[in-house]
């Protein structure tokens, strides 16, 4: 069985295990590679050991079948300490093969699905079978789907995951009509999708300066507009006339954790917060960029407002205010807390420095 083990399995599954205090080159391989052959075939480990091998895995069209050849061969069900799984694609179709191949996985409770070479792969929902394969799924990351996306293929296809509560999209394009995607999907003999709405659970949406637009614009048309209690959205403007802000002001009452990453500066850009009436936590991230760094004195003079709307009655339950920034710019701008002594007051303010970009 040893002898049988590619030591690149190992490496593709469970991801580079060298770090600086770790051995490098032949040494790191050599050590991927018996770790590898100790938790797929050694009786003397303890399930914690596996565990910690084996909760996480990363698998995609190369490697999978090896993974399940090995895995059928071995006295040990391994799937069985999957808790994290992420699936990548490099050639089209292949995600739609291979997750039936995984069978059920109950335990799994973080999924990612990554690097669809086309939107074929999401778009054919009904032969991806996510709900048989990861039923008790609470996290799902959609991420570098390379094409665009229908928006209600993606809500028909997460659906079915009825304990999903959150969901991360990232380097998403929405579209409104393929007519060749279209008329595959007009051949194809499937069930009748369900009405285009959210798993009930879902409450905590992410989504980054791709995605963040045209998700509000497409669930702006739902009827009912969805409502989401937690949402992060990634380099955007939340002024009145974006999408982003109309669709807080219908649905900002419901909202009670909200996370902005800013890099484009907008004068407004604190206006959309006044529907937010709801909020308990507020996040808000400056992160350096060029733009950021001919701008670095203007940051004062985008907290100042937003200290002031955040005063307002309206706000009365909101009990964290995080600002998050890279250190350069915090020391170039002088305290924040200067800028924001209504927060200060009230003892919401939590200033988060990141790692300079």
């Amino acid at each position: 069985m040893a002898q049988n083990l590619p030591g690149e399995l190992v490496d593709q599954i469970l991801g580079p295990l060298n770090d600086d205090a770790q051995p490098r080159g032949h040494d790191a391989q050599q050590r991927r590679h018996d770790l590898g052959v100790c938790g797929l075939v050694c009786r003397g480990w303890l399930s914690s050991s596996r565990y910690h091998l084996f909760a996480e895995v990363e698998l995609n069209d190369l490697n999978i079948e090896p993974f399940l050849a090995i895995e059928a061969a071995s006295p040990f069900p391994l799937r069985h300490f999957f808790r994290s799984v992420t699936l990548g694609v490099r050639w089209t179709g292949s995600l739609r093969s291979h997750i039936p191949l995984l069978g059920p996985l109950p335990q799994v409770k973080a999924l990612k699905i990554a690097d669809a070479l086309l939107s074929f792969d999401i778009e054919r929902y009904p032969a991806l079978q996510l709900a048989q394969s990861f039923p008790n799924t609470t996290s799902l990351v959609i991420n570098r789907v390379h094409g665009s996306v229908k928006f209600s293929i993606l809500v028909n296809t997460i659906f079915p995951l009825v304990s999903l509560e959150r969901l991360k999209l990232q380097y998403i394009f929405f579209r409104d009509h393929n007519p060749l995607i279209d008329t595959l999907e007009a051949l194809e003999i499937s069930p009748a999708p369900p009405a285009h709405r959210f798993p009930a659970l879902l409450h905590a949406v992410d989504l980054d300066r791709n995605s963040a637009e045209d998700f509000f614009k497409k669930s702006l048309s739902l009827d009912p507009i969805p409502s989401f209690s937690s949402l992060k959205i990634g380099d955007t403007s939340a002024t009145e006339e974006s999408f982003t802000g109309k669709y807080l002001r219908h649905v900002g009452g419901a909202v009670r954790s909200l996370a902005f990453d800013l890099y484009v500066h907008s004068e407004d850009s604190h206006a959309a917060l006044r529907h937010s009436i709801g909020l308990e936590s507020l996040e808000l991230s400056f992160l350096e960029t060029l733009i950021l760094r001919i701008r670095t004195k203007l940051l004062p003079e985008e907290l100042r407002p937003i200290d002031q709307v955040l005063a307002n009655d309206q706000f009365a339950v909101l009990h964290t205010l995080i600002i998050c920034s890279t250190s350069s710019l915090v020391q170039e701008n002088g305290k924040i807390r200067e800028q924001m002594p209504l927060a200060v007051a009230r003892g919401i303010l939590d200033i988060q420095i990141v790692d300079d970009m």
